[in-house]
């Protein structure tokens, strides 16, 4: 503009844009330098705010700045309570559960013969096939174990043949979905609601109008869910509250951790730092709504009609287009096309671990009883 006005401007640089209010009404930053009428211009664009609105005019929009919370769900993100549930419906889970008790009622029946010699004293005697080494053999078929016992009658072993072939398609079944359920990418959080009540912890862009912005929401009436967040997540983990955008994308990439930054920032950021593989598990999503940003001079300025006219003709020419895709970086892409490999940990064998204990304790009362 000022090449447009064929004039000489003199820059000043200036920290803060002016959020707070002294007794007397007087804004800090940019905003009280335009009320004390110390400048005409600012050479940078502002959101314009209710309480601002009284002290400047506006002169045009440029472009809106981009905010939002942008975080990486790690593998232990996903659901590990019912992992092992989730293969089997619950009718097809039934279905394997009467079809078991089905072939052990069946064993009973048909291995009346079933013996195996035992050695007593000088003589050998043979003992009954019971119903729990029925059930311990039609567990070891289901598990691909086999048994220390075979029927001899030939009605017994069909039941066991039979049944180890359909043991052996649904244990096939349930380890392929074992092996895609553990490999699939974790669902990402679509609203702020998913997000306050998800175990992520989150943190926010240590600048002055992000500080305004979550200020705002706390002091509501009445808090919306905004405000939640940043009273529950932000302010009350261990590390600070307001982070700076390389401490704060650093997290993100290690996993579980949501970051309310400046889009621009965090781009640069994410562009040095990650690889291919951890860019494909980004997710972002939007707490503040995008405003265009615009340039303001002085209230009543004599400027300010020029001004706008420049502003409406860059836009109209497409400069202020050029300008924000020189200065904006554009959102990391997924090269690599997917999720390259990932380590299991020990969260998703937590329920197995649990029922291996659950199994030594049972077997130690049944012991000392």
């Amino acid at each position: 503009m000022a090449e447009q006005a064929n004039s000489h401007m003199l820059v000043f640089e200036r920290t803060d844009y002016g959020y707070n209010k002294d007794a007397n009404g007087m804004f800090d930053g940019l905003m009280g330098e335009l009320q004390r009428f110390e400048c005409d211009l600012l050479s940078t664009a502002v959101y314009v705010t209710d309480e601002r609105l009284y002290i400047l005019d506006s002169v045009g929009e440029t472009f809106p700045l981009r905010t939002g919370v942008v975080y990486r769900l790690s593998s232990s993100s996903r659901s590990a309570a019912n992992l092992y549930l989730q293969p089997f419906s619950r009718g097809l889970w039934l279905a394997v559960l009467a079809l078991m008790a089905l072939c052990v009622l069946q064993l009973v029946a048909t291995t009346r013969s079933w013996t195996q010699p035992k050695h007593v004293g000088a003589s050998w005697t043979t003992a009954p096939y019971s119903v729990a080494d029925c059930f311990l053999a039609v567990m070891g078929a289901l598990c691909q174990q086999g048994a220390d016992r075979t029927p001899d009658s030939v009605s017994g072993r069909t039941v066991m043949v039979m049944f180890l072939f359909t043991s052996f398609f649904l244990f096939t079944a349930f380890s392929a979905f074992i092996v895609a359920l553990l490999q699939a990418p974790p669902t990402p959080l679509r609203t702020p609601q998913e997000l306050l009540a998800s175990h992520m912890k989150i943190g926010a862009m240590d600048v002055a109008f992000i500080h305004a912005w979550f200020r705002g929401e706390v002091d509501k009436a009445v808090r919306g869910v905004v405000g939640d967040i940043f009273v529950k997540k932000i302010k009350t983990h261990e590390r600070p509250a307001f982070l700076p955008v390389w401490e704060g994308i650093e997290f993100v990439r290690r996993g579980d951790y949501g970051y309310q930054a400046e889009m621009n920032e965090a781009y640069h950021e994410i562009q040095e730092k990650f690889t291919e593989g951890e860019k494909c598990d980004l997710f972002e999503m939007e707490l503040f709504p995008s405003e265009a940003q615009i340039i303001v001079t002085v209230e009543k300025s004599p400027y300010r009609e020029a001004f706008s006219r420049f502003v409406r003709w860059q836009r109209e020419t497409g400069l202020v287009d050029r300008i924000a895709r020189r200065w904006y970086a554009s959102k990391p892409r997924c090269e690599s096309g997917g999720r390259g490999f990932m380590a299991i940990g020990v969260r998703e064998v937590v329920p197995l671990l649990l029922l291996l204990s659950y199994g030594c304790v049972i077997s130690l009362l049944l012991l000392a009883a």
